[in-house]
């Protein structure tokens, strides 16, 4: 209906928007500039603006709550930072492994997600 759509550009949320893509960007950026250090400019804030762009898109989208906040985290940066350093330590391919890392991870959550897991 036409009143959705005018009551999306209301003065609160307009604000609400303002204000999650200020609490999205701040963190996105922080992170990565810190993830650029701990891997080696790897994965730096370019990469994690285009993910959390990704990732906020998509979950919005099939969600069902398309407010909800997503960023890098402090754990996420610990994680990449012992990924690589492990990485480094066998002479691995970062971003190869990484990518072995995400597939398995997607796999795994697909079989979860097939036999109805979270009823257990």
């Amino acid at each position: 209906y036409w009143s959705d759509f005018r009551d999306a550009l209301a003065t609160q949320c307009i604000a609400s928007w303002i204000f999650l893509y200020f609490a999205c960007l701040s963190p996105i950026i922080t992170f990565g500039g810190l993830l650029s250090q701990a891997t080696g400019k790897n994965m730096a804030a370019m990469e994690s603006l285009v993910s959390g762009f990704v990732c906020g898109i998509g979950y919005g989208f099939f969600s069902g709550q398309p407010l909800t906040i997503l960023g890098s985290t402090g754990p996420v940066l610990v994680f990449e930072t012992i990924v690589y350093d492990f990485c480094l330590t066998l002479g691995w391919d970062y971003l190869s492994f990484r990518f072995w890392i995400g597939t398995w991870i997607a796999v795994i959550l697909m079989i979860l997600v097939a036999i109805d897991a979270s009823a257990l």
